[in-house]
């Protein structure tokens, strides 16, 4: 239910929005200077319990500047110049640990939290040297299969468009498309990546989610000015990530400045943002952040400026989070985010002679999606190494559809190249439409308890219930206009989440070994998955690891309540091992190499056929399922990265793999996934330029094979057209035998910061596939060469931006 798209501005569009910003930075350039000035300040924890590490020293490398955390942890270093610096922390008995190439700007003071490891003991002969925050994933317990996402890596990459989604897509081993937000991770479905927000499984927080290839969305509603650096899971998770087979967004939530008032305003080719935060009261610490963004591609059409060339998408978001200490070592926190999205697409009539022959011309589109999410969570420390965090969330989704097609004053005569010229039209004929509602509801609590200083243990549950309503009608033809249920109900399921995780350190072995409780009740379905790491350092800068897990996942409530006995269908297993190999040369600089295999059980496949519920496009299916395919991916992938130091940064990496699944007739097939190789290239170089303006320069590029297909059966989709059915068949018995093309995306982002006494300025460009590369997207058959084609869809945006930060 959703259409091939192309975005992008004209050329003289393009022309004037860039003369009007350029005279911006003129003028800006000519403000007079001074000496800025910024505070830095942050919270000092232990790794492992969470527990404030009162007196931690923080410094700044270069500059004769430090602070001692206080009993809370907390530490500020006022009045550093603005610029880009190494921040330190050092505590007696702990890892060094260091944050590189920092920025501080006017008016935006800068948080820093550390979470310091202990110290191994030493070994003779072996010298530690100090840690880089992205050296480790933010959890202390993931040892493999993990890695930290910056925030401000978000921030800065091309084509990322402030969206983590369209970062990791460039991560050894995970594919992606300009196209959305989708994240294939080893080969698995889109549709299994799983987010966590705070702790706690939620809904994906992307606009326009599930309206077109299930599992994705075109952009993240928590833009990472909302987001602190995160976690994203591969493979071989540890014992406290249930739910998922694929991979996870372990997102964090940024809490607002406790100590003083910063605002932003943004004005974008595609939006306008404008976010505030500050204490709520500076004595007890408790903060506001409250974010409002409003897409104008709406009033960008309305105005003559053609940022959509095909689908239209408004948008608007709403996000807030309340912070509050409780006592000297309690925290409640309180957040809240809305979704409303509107995509629609009007016949393209007035535009026959671009007509290509296929009923995607014809065809009247709209779709709406409300999401409303949001949860409290409360942390408590006692002491003696026990920590209790618990959580409460809810989220409500509200989606709805409309396809039909616009016929001629001849209805029920062949469609062909002349009538379509010389007949009048005729009314919008209904085809489709969908109506579904979901409610989750979630429960969680979790305890960990640090032992001794190397052993440390946490179990929890969660507890979920997802109420789902389901309203699914078509039409026998495109000519009818009598539309017929052929999914309608609703269902009340139950998940239940269990889990004990045991972490142990050694000299230079890190070991832990957990297990996992599943259930699930609409299939009265149970599994227990053990999950085992383990992690050595022979020498300073070389890391071996080494991960063994057994995963489970629920099928999405949609596919449950398709069909008649989908509601029995099992939570797919996932038997998992991957290994990974690190060196860090210089601190600044890691070479890894990682290897996978994974072999899945209970895929849902068709009783008869060669479908797999893995190589779905659309976010719906009314087939009849069962639990008996099986899927497997192995992989290999080789990444050299440079952290952000002295001014430049980049990641290069290659990844060979393949992704197959076993269908009701027992042979191997690759998944839609099953691109066979990827190769990215991304980096950046900053210059200072003065003590009051930096220009920022970035580059993202992608290569990687097609998405797998199969072959058209000419025949059929010419009776099914004649039928007026709009859907092509294919020759099932050759599932996936074909690969699409090569696809490639290069993208880049340019900003221009000036940074003034009172307010800072930021002037940028981010251009998401300048290139303007196709992939496909739907298939048609077309009535004017009487062959079934694909319909390409292009994402090119140039995305001009102005920033106020005050």
């Amino acid at each position: 239910m959703e259409k091939g798209v192309t975005i992008g501005l004209s050329s003289g569009n393009r022309l004037t929005a860039f003369v009007r910003l350029f005279s911006v930075v003129v003028l800006l350039c000519l403000l007079p200077g001074s000496v800025l000035a910024q505070t830095l300040q942050g919270t000092v924890t232990d790794a492992i319990s969470g527990e404030s590490l009162f007196g931690a020293t923080v410094q700044i490398v270069g500059l004769q500047k430090y602070a001692v955390a206080d009993t809370n942890g907390d530490y500020v270093i006022n009045n550093v110049p603005v610029g880009r610096y190494t921040i330190e922390c050092r505590m007696k008995g702990y890892r060094t640990q260091q944050q590189v190439e920092v920025q501080l700007a006017t008016h935006h003071a800068t948080v820093v939290d550390f979470k310091l490891s202990v110290l191994p003991m030493m070994l003779e002969g072996v010298t530690i040297t100090a840690q880089v925050n992205k050296a480790h994933a933010l959890n202390p317990t993931a040892v493999v299969g993990t890695k930290m996402i910056s925030v401000e890596e978000a921030k800065r990459y091309g084509g990322a468009f402030d969206d983590i989604a369209r970062v990791v897509k460039h991560n050894m081993g995970t594919t992606g498309s300009e196209d959305n937000t989708s994240l294939s991770v080893h080969g698995n479905p889109a549709y299994s990546t799983v987010f966590r927000i705070d702790g706690v499984e939620m809904p994906a927080p992307n606009h326009f989610d599930g309206t077109g290839d299930y599992g994705t969305g075109k952009i993240s509603a928590l833009h990472t000015d909302l987001l602190a650096n995160s976690d994203f899971y591969t493979a071989a998770p540890v014992a406290e990530i249930g739910n998922s087979f694929g991979s996870v967004m372990d997102l964090n939530l940024r809490s607002g400045n406790k100590k003083n008032y910063e605002h932003s305003a943004r004005l974008s080719v595609l939006g306008l943002d404008i976010t505030s935060e500050g204490p709520i009261d500076r004595e007890r610490g408790s903060s506001y952040i409250v974010s409002y963004r409003y897409g104008l591609t709406k009033l960008a059409n309305d105005l003559g400026i053609s940022i959509l060339e095909g689908d239209q998408a408004d948008y608007q978001d709403l996000y807030f989070k309340l912070n509050y200490p409780v006592g000297k070592r309690g925290n409640i926190s309180v957040w809240g985010l809305g979704l409303w999205d509107h995509g629609y697409m009007p016949v393209d009539g007035v535009d026959q002679d671009d007509w290509e022959g296929i009923l995607y011309d014809q065809e009247d589109w709209f779709d709406r999606v409300n999401t409303l999410m949001g949860g409290v969570t409360y942390v408590q420390k006692f002491g003696e190494g026990w920590n209790l965090r618990a959580n409460l969330a809810a989220a409500h989704r509200h989606y709805m559809a409309r396809d039909g097609y616009y016929m001629f004053s001849t209805t029920g005569d062949t469609l062909n190249v002349h009538n379509r010229q010389n007949v009048a039209w005729g009314p919008m004929t209904p085809y489709a439409s969908m109506d579904n509602k979901t409610l989750w509801l979630t429960a969680a609590a979790a305890v960990q308890k640090r032992f001794t200083e190397n052993y440390l243990q946490k179990f929890g549950l969660q507890l979920r219930s997802i109420s789902y309503n389901q309203s699914l009608k078509r039409a026998d033809n495109i000519y009818s206009g009598f539309l017929k249920t052929l999914a309608e109900g609703n269902a009340l399921g139950w998940q239940l989440d269990m889990y004990d995780d045991n972490n142990f350190r050694y000299q230079y072995w890190t070991f832990n070994a957990g297990l996992h409780l599943q259930f699930w009740s609409l299939a009265s379905d149970c599994d227990l998955q053990p999950r085992l790491s383990a992690e050595w350092h022979p020498a300073d800068g070389h890391t071996f690891s080494v991960g063994l897990g057994r995963t489970s996942r629920i099928e999405n409530m949609e596919t449950l309540l398709a069909a008649t006995g989908n509601r029995d269908l099992k939570m797919v297993r996932g038997n998992q091992a991957v290994m990974s190999y690190k060196w860090h040369p210089r601190h600044e600089l890691c070479f890894t190499i990682e290897a996978w295999g994974e072999y899945l059980t209970n895929v849902p496949v068709s009783p008869t056929g060669t479908f797999c519920i893995f190589n779905r496009r659309l976010f719906y299916t009314n087939e009849a399922l069962v639990s008996e395919g099986h899927a497997r991916n192995v992989g290999v992938g080789v990444n050299v990265e440079h952290y952000m130091t002295q001014g430049y940064y980049f990641l290069v990496n290659a990844t060979l793999f393949s992704s197959e699944y076993r269908a009701i007739d027992k042979v191997w097939r690759p998944t839609l996934y099953d691109r066979g190789w990827a190769v990215n290239a991304v980096g950046g170089k900053e210059w200072v330029l003065g003590a009051k303006k930096t220009l920022s320069v970035n580059i993202a590029g992608t290569m990687m094979g097609g998405l797998r297909a199969t072959p058209f059966d000419e025949a059929a989709s010419a009776a099914n057209f004649a039928a007026g059915i709009p859907y092509c068949a294919y020759q099932e018995d050759k599932a996936m035998s074909l690969r699409t093309g090569v696809v490639s995306d290069l993208s880049f982002n340019i900003s221009y910061r000036i940074n003034a006494k009172k307010a800072s300025h930021i002037i940028g460009l981010d251009f998401m596939n300048v290139l303007a590369n196709e992939e496909p997207f739907q298939d048609f058959y077309n009535y004017v060469t009487h062959k079934p084609m694909s319909v390409m869809t292009c994402y090119s945006i140039p995305n001009f931006s102005y920033t106020l930060e005050f």
